[in-house]
Order: C-alpha cells, then sequence, then structure tokens
C-alpha cells in the first residue's frame, strides 16, 4: 500500500529532476492510483499537484489545471489551509505562464 506509493513518487521525483516529465507523470499516476485505492486523500491531493506541476512543464494546461482543481477540493475538503494554499500558487503560476493574470 503505502509504501508502494512511497517507491512510486521517489521514482517520479527522480524523473522530474532529469527533466523527464512525461516520465515522471506515469510513476506519479502509478502512486495516486495507490494512494486512492487505500484512501489516502492527502497523499492523494500531494499526488494530484506534483501530477499538475509536471503538465504544466509539458505545457498541458488544461491536465495542469485539473489536477490542481481537484488537489484544491481535496484540500478544501481536509481543511488543509497549507495545500489550499499550494493549489492557488500553482494555479497562479499557470495563469502566469498563459499570461492571463486577470
Amino acid at each position: 500500500g503505502s509504501g508502494k506509493a512511497v517507491c512510486l513518487d521517489h521514482l517520479g521525483n527522480v524523473y522530474s529532476k532529469m527533466g523527464r516529465a512525461a516520465k515522471a507523470v506515469q510513476y506519479y499516476q502509478q502512486s495516486l492510483k495507490v494512494k486512492q485505492t487505500i484512501e489516502d486523500v492527502t497523499g492523494e491531493a500531494r499526488c494530484r499537484v506534483r501530477i499538475g506541476i509536471e503538465h504544466l512543464s509539458l505545457h498541458e494546461v488544461p491536465k495542469a489545471h485539473e489536477e490542481f482543481s481537484e488537489a484544491l477540493k481535496l484540500f478544501e475538503r481536509l481543511e488543509d489551509d497549507n495545500g489550499m494554499a499550494i493549489c492557488y500558487e500553482n494555479l497562479g503560476d499557470m495563469y502566469m505562464k498563459l499570461g492571463d493574470i486577470s
């Protein structure tokens, strides 16, 4: 369960640091499935943020937006102010990259 998700997260982190975002997304998505299975809502939200960041680096803005928005909903449900702030920051970065700061 959670040990597998941690390993998958670490693999995703390695590929992310190597600049291989698409491969990182694959590992993060596998981790996400494990976290959903074991009902780790905080882990799911954090994983969705990571996936969103990678999609943003791949210029896949709709996918990034979807992941950040889903993460935000989860953090709101958990009443996790720090998690919500991270989502808002990433959504802000996404809109800045789009040139839409309204």
